[in-house]
This record gives structure tokens, C-alpha cells and sequence, in this order.
């Protein structure tokens, strides 16, 4: 695996954990802390894996 399928595995892995703290915020009332925490990793991953796919150039049309 090359550096962009550790890349997206990492911005997917950062996509599940935030919204494991998103969940456990509302189980647990940890809205102080693992709201924020979870909220602000969960919208990084996804930028990233956005920024990820936006580098990819589309394949070349041949006709």
C-alpha cells in the first residue's frame, strides 16, 4: 500500500473515531469536552479525504 491508501486509511479512521466521540458525548453527557473533540476531528478527516480526492487526476479519455 503506498502513501495514499495510508492516507485515506488514516482519514478514515479519524472519520469513525470522531463520530465514536460523537456518540459517546451524548451517552456519556460529555459535551464539554467530546463534542468539540469529536465534531473538529470528524471535519478534518473529511476535509482530508476531500483534499485527497481533489489530487487525484481523472483518467484520460481515449477515444
Amino acid at each position: 500500500m503506498g502513501f495514499e491508501g495510508f492516507a485515506y486509511l488514516g482519514a478514515v479512521v479519524g472519520v469513525a473515531l470522531g463520530m465514536v466521540a460523537l456518540l459517546a458525548a451524548e451517552y456519556f453527557n460529555g459535551v464539554d469536552v467530546l463534542l468539540p473533540v469529536g465534531g473538529g476531528l470528524a471535519l478534518v478527516s473529511v476535509g482530508a479525504i476531500t483534499f485527497l480526492i481533489s489530487q487525484n487526476d481523472p483518467p484520460a479519455h481515449e477515444h
